[in-house]
């Protein structure tokens, strides 16, 4: 099986293929900065979240995906400031990834309408040294080979006192991937992917309230895909979830804060596609740290639980 894995990813290079080249989180309603730059310091507060993903669990050469983001907002300017630091391997893959963001907002009708520009760069590496062949080919490089190009991404963010909308469109220079001494006749390249997210938040009584949310995600020669979620949240403490990812899976959350500042969350994928034969779930883990900021009077804005938790 682990020759056949490294097989399927080194045709994924050599030959043309077109799909997602972004990962995909389960926590994505928590952790909107990793794919929308409008939302850095939406929140008025300094915040830092770390995601772990363990994506098709059991299966040789599965992705794994880290994330990190931290976000500050600069109340006297109306700026929002946010970096963000992504590495994912996949088989004998790697993609690493900084980029900082800014946003200006201002108030729209009885919201807040943010717009965000983010800018960095991507390592992808190839380490060929890692591949099980059969029969060897000289004709396959030897070492690791990378290369590093720009990458943007532009969002929109709008939210209400019980409700949100964002937009947001990554790989934003489409950039051409070049990799030293791997021949190809086909060009490989980063294509636009765009988000489309939205939430609201329904308050039950004093202690419980629904949130139900969804994001749509599409990119070129790929099937749209569309993840519906809803949360159930107590007393802004412990939450629960359940959510669905259109030809993927389902996911099942758990998540407690501690005293708004530290929180801890774990999510569960049970796959429900062709993949469920060779793998039947997925880990992410999450943890974030939050220091609430003083909002000055003029400006103060209720948000559902998912904007001040």
């Amino acid at each position: 099986m682990k020759k056949i894995v490294s097989y399927i990813i080194f045709l994924m290079f050599v030959t043309t293929t077109r799909a997602q080249q972004i990962p995909l989180y389960s926590n994505y309603a928590f952790n909107t900065l990793g794919h929308n730059p409008a939302f850095a310091g939406n929140k008025n507060r300094i915040e830092g979240i770390l995601t772990h993903r363990q994506h098709l669990n059991g299966f040789p050469g599965a992705p794994t995906t880290q994330l990190l983001t931290a976000s500050l907002p600069i109340q006297k300017y109306y700026l929002g400031t946010g970096i963000k630091i992504v590495n994912d391997v996949i088989g004998i893959t790697r993609n690493t990834s900084f980029s900082a963001a800014v946003n200006y907002y201002l108030g729209l009708g009885d919201g807040r309408l943010a717009a965000g520009l983010e800018i960095g760069g991507q390592q992808y590496a190839i380490d060929w040294e890692k591949l099980d062949l059969l029969d060897p080919d000289n004709a396959i490089p030897q070492s690791k080979q990378s290369t590093v190009v720009a990458n943007g991404a532009f969002g929109l963010f709008y939210s209400m006192e019980r409700w949100y909308l964002g937009y947001s469109i990554q790989n934003l220079f489409r950039s051409k991937l070049d990799f030293d001494k791997v021949e190809s006749t086909t060009e490989a390249r980063l294509y636009f992917h765009h988000y489309i997210q939205g939430g609201i938040a329904i308050g039950i009584n004093d202690n419980f309230a629904l949130e139900p949310h969804t994001l749509i995600k599409i990119t070129k020669s790929a099937p749209m895909q569309v993840d519906l979620g809803l949360y159930a949240v107590y007393k802004k403490m412990i939450g629960a979830g359940l959510s669905f990812r259109t030809g993927d899976a389902m996911y099942v959350t758990a998540k407690y804060e501690w005293k708004e500042m530290i929180t801890i969350g774990y999510n569960y994928g049970i796959r429900l596609n062709s993949l469920s034969e060779y793998s039947s779930n997925s880990h992410e883990f999450m943890l974030s740290y939050f220091y609430k900021l003083m909002e000055p009077a003029s400006k103060q804005i209720k948000h559902p639980y998912w904007f001040i938790n």
